[in-house]
């Protein structure tokens, strides 16, 4: 009822407005939805840093399962103080010092 007492350059400008807001709206909930944190069950992505060994057993003398080369993507599955256990493109888990890794997303810690 409002729109017809009201000119039509202000039906436009309204109509604008009410738009503008429910594309800002989808816009800021896909980007919400692409936030790595909110997509991924894990806690946390983090990359290898140059020189992260990949242990069997939460210990420097335990065997190693693989060298991670710089940049390389894993999944903390249980970060333990000095330790996170980690999995490398869901084929192998093993245990890497938290020290040599940082978080993918800004902000996070391990």
């Amino acid at each position: 009822l409002l729109a017809l007492k009201v000119p039509r350059r202000r039906v436009a400008v309204n109509a604008l407005a009410v738009l503008g807001l429910i594309l800002g709206g989808v816009i800021v909930a896909s980007g919400w939805l692409a936030d790595a944190r909110m997509t991924m069950k894990e806690p946390a992505l983090v990359v290898a840093k140059e020189g992260a060994e990949m242990l069997s057993t939460p210990s420097n003398n335990s065997t190693p399962v693989l060298s991670l080369p710089q940049g390389a993507t894993v999944d903390v599955l249980s970060p333990r103080g000095a330790w996170s256990y980690v999995d490398l493109n869901g084929a192998v888990r093993g245990w890497v010092q938290t020290e040599r890794l940082e978080p993918l997303v800004p902000g996070e810690s391990l």
